[in-house]
């Protein structure tokens, strides 16, 4: 009798549940990519960054992570607060949850239309499949762990302990070296003469440290390279905003076009003159930032097709103002027919006659 006792397996030693899909209290923020990493046996520093890629490029990120934080209960309690609102039994709401229900319906609904409404989706999808299962597998285990003599009370949950910090590795060292010596390399390459933009330097750095963090889930943790990450991110922002500046140039310019022709400034006043024009032709004039002036014979036929960003439109004194503006005028005369395609994105484009 003894020795059957004592090789009888201990209660609730024959399933071993996932943990549950729980936001953890200690967390520094509210714990949504703690929750998911935790769940899935990940490195929440993934997800962290993820969730800060999706905000900086399209806010989608924090969509997410405001979905997470409704949906994901937090640890120790038996709801989420999307339970709780849908299921009740207490459906009474705090000034600050009853805010963030408006702000993660309000962000829904702009999405709505938008391509990455797909993208919502899965993730909604993916954080339901997650707490299904965390449910399902705590059910289960406490099916097996109750004594078959007679009923107990429902077991209340236990939170898993954390898990033990994974040692600090050298991989941020070496990560940082080669997109140094990367980014060096396609420099070099760029002096000698090909031509490499300067994006494409941030980028290639940009994927070398994303694929450390990506390591860094397995061989260890290197927080060095999150800030390196999200300073290439910033640069690489940066630098494709300023591009057209740069490439067309900041100043004052005045034009001549004696037959077809292209412009382009980055900042500054661009003077297209046309008294020199003595047949029909097209010209286009694109202006980044500044003022763009036409000066048209009063004796030219024109046909203007003007686009404005963010600004005004100003043709033969009608004026058009506000954004992503258009406007389309033609007139007769006894001169040649001009095309005039002109386009601004902040700032006045004016044609008139002299």
């Amino acid at each position: 009798m003894t020795q059957s006792s004592a090789t009888s397996p201990p209660t609730g030693s024959a399933t071993i549940a996932a943990p549950r899909l729980e936001r953890p209290r200690d967390s520094a923020f509210k714990g949504v990519c703690a929750a998911v990493a935790r769940t899935t046996g990940t490195d929440p520093v993934l997800w962290r960054v993820l969730v800060v890629v999706l905000t900086l490029f399209s806010g989608l990120g924090l969509l997410l992570y405001l979905g997470g934080i409704v949906a994901i209960p937090r640890e120790g309690e038996a709801q989420s607060l999307a339970d709780r609102v849908l299921n009740g039994p207490d459906r009474h709401l705090s000034g600050r949850q009853t805010l963030l229900l408006v702000v993660l319906v309000a962000l829904g609904v702009a999405y709505v239309g938008n391509p990455n409404h797909v993208v919502v989706t899965v993730a909604a999808v993916a954080i339901g499949f997650l707490l299904w299962r965390s449910r399902h597998d705590a059910t289960h285990v406490r099916a097996q762990s109750a004594p078959p003599a007679a009923p107990v009370a429902e077991p209340v949950w236990t939170a898993p302990p954390p898990r033990p910090p994974r040692p600090r590795s050298p991989l941020g060292g070496i990560t940082a070296g080669v997109a140094a010596v990367l980014a060096g390399v396609l420099v070099l390459v760029g002096v000698t003469g090909a031509s490499i933009p300067t994006e494409v330097v941030l980028a290639a750095a940009l994927g070398v440290v994303g694929l450390g963090l990506v390591a860094g889930s397995f061989l260890g943790r290197s927080w060095g390279l999150v800030l390196l990450a999200g300073a290439l991110l910033v640069a690489l922002a940066a630098t494709v905003s300023v591009r057209p500046v740069i490439d067309d140039g900041v100043g004052d310019r005045t034009w001549h076009p004696t037959t077809s022709a292209s412009y382009r400034l980055g900042v500054g006043e661009g003077t297209v003159d046309l008294s020199n024009l003595r047949e029909s032709a097209t010209v286009k004039a694109h202006l980044e930032v500044g003022h763009l002036l036409v000066l048209v014979p009063a004796s030219t036929g024109v046909v203007v097709d003007a686009k404005a960003g963010l600004g005004d439109i100003n043709v033969f004194d009608k004026e058009v103002n506000g954004r992503q503006k258009t406007a389309h005028v033609t007139t007769q005369g006894t001169g040649p027919t001009i095309h005039l395609d002109l386009s601004i994105r902040t700032g006045y484009v004016e044609v008139r006659h002299v």
